[in-house]
């Protein structure tokens, strides 16, 4: 029996009514409309920018109005703080995949290896959309620098917690503060992307995730029997592969 003739209504067959499709409640259709605005509002940031990309613009993307835009965010910055915290769920929700049986040092390499050498992270419409975004929020915009510095808060945390699990661990000597550690690696990598990002010929992601994690375990004297980076890496990566084999 092919599928047309599977999918094909006989006399017998019951109209599909509601019942068979149970009406969405107005919290669902409210909760899709802003998620679609959302995911619209971060394709146009990362292809046009942030002064190029209109809340009208946002509304035609997502194919809702303009109406609708303003009554889920109520103004542009609204809507770009929304942006980060969406962004920010997505990043979290990739390293906690990527890291769930990493901790102390495994856990940073991990990070500078997605963060520099994922393809789909570092080149997606999200990670060019979140730059955007955090050169605007230096100007005078209070909304988005708050939002912002939020983010910026939340990933030194995660890099100091796992600096301090590898303290605990007995794997690193701890000379400084790990919030201090985990600043100087967040604007290492962040910096190198945003090269990466202006002129990607210039820039070896992979060399540059090399020579990071080395300059990050030199710094913290790693323990001669740790693994190198490179190694810890493929070894969690091994792991993940086995696990969900």
């Amino acid at each position: 029996m092919t599928y047309m003739a599977t999918a094909r209504t006989t006399k017998s067959d019951p109209p599909l009514s509601a019942a068979a499709t149970p009406r969405r409640t107005q919290e669902e259709r409210s909760a899709e409309s802003r998620e679609r605005l959302i995911a619209a509002a971060i394709e146009l940031l990362g292809a046009k920018g942030y002064s190029r990309t209109t809340l009208v613009d946002i509304g035609k993307r997502a194919g809702l109005s303009r109406g609708l835009v303003t009554f889920h965010f109520g103004s542009k910055e609204q809507c770009m703080a929304a942006v980060v915290d969406t962004i920010r769920a997505m990043v979290t929700a990739e390293l906690d995949r990527k890291s769930a049986d990493a901790r102390g040092l495994e856990a940073v390499d991990l990070m500078i290896d997605t963060y520099l050498t994922t393809e789909e992270f570092r080149s997606s419409h999200a990670m060019r959309a979140m730059f955007a975004i955090i050169m605007e929020s230096i100007t005078e915009s209070s909304i988005l620098r708050k939002s912002v510095a939020e983010q910026n808060a939340i990933f030194r945390r995660m890099l100091a917690d796992w600096i301090t699990q590898a303290h605990e661990d007995g794997d690193i000597e701890l000379r400084d503060d790990p919030l201090g550690l985990a600043t100087l690696i967040e604007g290492l990598l962040r910096g190198t992307l945003i090269q990466s990002l202006t002129d990607p010929d210039a820039v070896d992601l992979r060399a540059i995730a090399k020579l990071s994690k080395a300059v990050v375990r030199n710094h913290l004297q790693a323990s001669p029997g740790r693994l190198s980076g490179t190694d810890v890496t493929s070894r969690v990566r091994s792991r993940g592969s086995a696990t969900s084999a």
